[in-house]
C-alpha cells in the first residue's frame, strides 16, 4: 500500500512556533512517568528544545558529547540513547521538536524481548487503535517474512516466533491526529536493539479554511474534483471544471497527461481529451526536496454532508490511469477509505447520480526526494454526463 514516495525522511513545517494538536510546554517537574519509555518519547514531541533539555536532566538523561539532540542513560544493565529532531535540525532553545526516538542496545535476547513487549503494552494502554488511519505489521525470522492483520496478532507473535540466527519485527501506525509511531525489534549478529519513534508530520501544517456552502457551487460544470488528505483521509474540499468541447461517450473520463520529471522542479497536468484541447482538469507542480502546489483548480469549497449510504461498488466503478508520476490509486484499502470520505458529501452525491462514467482517483505528490508524505492528497474526479 505504501508508495516509494513515502519512504522519505520525516519533516514538518513550523506554524507560529508551536505544534497544533501537540502538547504545550509545562513547568519542569511534570508528572510524565519516566519508567514508561513510550510515554516519554511521545511526550517530547511538541516541546521546545529548551524545555526538553531541562526535563531530560530531571529524568537522568545526559547530553551526548558533540551531538546536539542526543541524550544517554545507562539503566538496568543496558544503554539507552534518546534522540530528538527539531525543524531544520536547528537546535535553538525555542525550536519545536517534531520527532523523538529511543534506541536501546541489548546483549540478552530474553531481556530485549521483555522490554519490547512492555513498549507495546504501554502503547496499547494509552492509545485507541480505532483512531489509526494506517497500520502495518511485519516480521522476519531467518528471512521468513510474515505480515499481520492487526496489533494483537503481531504482539502475540513476539513470543511465538522461532528462529536460529536472526529475528526482526516492525510496526508502523498512523493516528488520525497526525502522530506516527514506529516500533522496531532487531536481533542480528551486529545489531541487537530496540527502537521506538514518535513523530507528528501534520501538526504544523496549516490547512486553509474553506467556505461551507448551502448549495452545490458550480454544479452547472462538467467535472467534480475532490481533495482527500493522504495521511488522514479527511475531506479537503471540492471544485468543479467546465469542459468546452463535447463530452466523451466512453465509460471512463478520457485523461491525457503531461508530466515533467522533477529534477529539481517538475509538474503534472491532467487534460480532458487531447492536450491541445485546452480542457485542463488539474495542474500541480512537483519539487524535489521541497514542496510544489496545486496551480489549478484553485477555488475549493466544502459542502454539507448527510447520512446517505452509498455502498462501496468495488473496483469495477473506478478507472485507473498512469499520471506520469505513477501514483494511480488501485489499492482496495485506500479506495474504500476514500469512498467512505466522499460519499456523504452532497456534491459527490449530485455528480455521482448523474454520471455514466467510472470515478477516477489520482494521488498527487507535490514533494519528492526528501519530501514530506503529509503534503500528498488524493484527487477524485467525477463527470456529470447529463449535459
Amino acid at each position: 500500500m505504501k508508495h516509494s514516495f513515502f519512504t522519505f525522511a520525516l519533516s514538518v513545517l513550523v506554524l507560529s512556533g508551536a505544534l497544533v494538536g501537540c502538547q504545550k510546554d509545562e513547568p519542569v517537574g511534570n508528572t510524565v512517568p519516566t519508567d514508561n519509555e513510550f510515554a516519554l518519547v511521545k511526550y517530547s514531541v511538541g516541546k521546545s528544545y529548551r524545555y526538553f533539555k531541562e526535563s531530560a536532566e530531571s529524568w537522568g538523561l545526559v547530553p551526548k558529547p558533540n551531538r546536539e539532540g542526543r541524550f544517554l542513560k545507562q539503566e538496568n544493565g543496558y544503554n539507552k540513547e534518546f534522540s530528538v529532531w527539531t525543524i531544520g535540525y536547528d537546535y535553538n532553545d525555542t525550536n519545536v521538536i517534531y520527532e523523538g526516538s529511543l534506541y536501546v542496545n541489548f546483549q540478552n535476547f530474553d531481556t530485549m524481548k521483555s522490554v519490547f513487549k512492555r513498549w507495546l503494552a504501554e502503547f496499547r494502554a494509552v492509545t485507541n487503535l480505532k483512531n489509526m488511519v494506517r497500520v502495518g505489521f511485519s516480521s522476519s525470522a531467518d528471512n521468513v517474512k510474515k505480515s499481520y492483520e492487526d496489533f494483537d496478532s503481531f504482539m502475540a507473535d513476539v513470543d511465538r516466533l522461532q528462529f536460529q540466527n536472526e529475528l526482526s519485527m516492525y510496526a508502523q501506525l498512523v493516528e488520525n491526529n497526525g502522530f506516527e509511531y514506529h516500533f522496531t525489534f532487531c536481533w542480528r549478529q551486529y545489531v541487537k536493539g530496540l527502537e521506538v519513534q514518535v513523530s507528528n508530520r501534520l501538526a504544523l501544517r496549516k490547512e486553509p479554511e474553506l467556505p461551507t456552502v448551502d448549495h452545490i457551487v458550480g454544479k452547472e460544470n462538467d467535472i467534480l474534483v475532490m481533495k482527500v488528505d493522504y495521511m488522514t483521509f479527511k475531506f479537503m474540499g471540492y471544485s468543479t471544471v467546465k469542459i468546452a468541447d463535447a463530452l466523451s461517450d466512453a465509460d471512463t473520463i478520457p485523461f491525457c497527461t503531461e508530466y515533467k520529471d522533477p529534477c529539481d522542479f517538475g509538474y503534472i497536468k491532467l487534460y480532458y481529451g487531447r492536450k491541445d484541447s485546452g480542457n485542463l482538469l488539474f495542474n500541480g507542480s512537483i519539487v524535489w526536496a521541497g514542496c510544489g502546489k496545486m496551480e489549478y483548480p484553485k477555488d475549493f469549497v466544502t459542502c454539507r454532508s448527510n447520512m446517505m449510504d452509498i455502498i462501496y461498488p468495488g473496483q469495477s466503478r473506478f478507472s485507473f490511469f498512469d499520471g506520469g508520476s505513477h501514483y494511480t490509486v488501485t489499492d482496495e484499502y485506500e479506495l474504500k477509505r476514500i469512498w467512505q470520505t466522499i460519499t456523504p458529501m452532497e456534491a459527490f452525491q449530485w455528480y455521482y447520480g448523474r454520471t455514466a462514467k467510472k470515478v477516477a482517483v489520482y494521488l498527487y505528490t507535490p514533494s519528492v526526494g526528501m519530501g514530506d508524505p503529509a503534503d500528498g492528497y488524493y484527487l477524485v474526479f467525477v463527470e456529470n454526463s447529463r449535459r
